[in-house]
């Protein structure tokens, strides 16, 4: 019964070895430096469950150096740009939260600076840095 289990125990990994070559699976060697790699399925969708609807979601262009001129323009409720320590901040969707209520209109268009450090914590700068836009020229 020894022997049986033996030979039995000899058997299995010469059996799984020539699976393996009968079924085309290759034992080669991969670099110490190299990771292997392994194909990955693509996703197919059958034309029932295409979403027929594209949405786009376009970010804004990023804004090198903003002049003064530019912060200008920025002067109303509705589009509120501020300079702050040499950046500049859109902050017109934060003009209803604000805690000073129309006081912030104050610094729209403007270099904005002495108005801001003057009264604001050090929350309040964590806020603004939501608002920036890119540094003043």
């Amino acid at each position: 019964m020894n022997k049986n289990k033996i030979a039995l125990a000899l058997l299995i990994p010469t059996l799984a070895f020539s699976l393996l070559l009968i079924m085309g699976c290759s034992t080669q060697a991969v670099p110490v430096n190299q990771t292997p790699t392994t194909p990955t399925a693509t996703p197919t969708t059958s034309p029932q469950t295409q979403n027929p609807t594209k949405i786009t979601v376009k970010t804004p262009p990023k804004i090198s150096g903003i002049t003064m001129t530019e912060v200008a323009k920025h002067n109303s409720e509705s589009d509120c740009w501020m300079a702050i320590n040499g950046k500049v901040y859109n902050v017109t969707s934060y003009i209803t939260s604000h805690p000073g209520g129309g006081a912030i209109l104050l610094g729209c268009s403007k270099d904005a600076t002495s108005l801001f450090e003057g009264r604001h914590s050090q929350n309040a700068h964590n806020i603004l840095q939501n608002y920036y836009l890119d540094n003043l020229k």
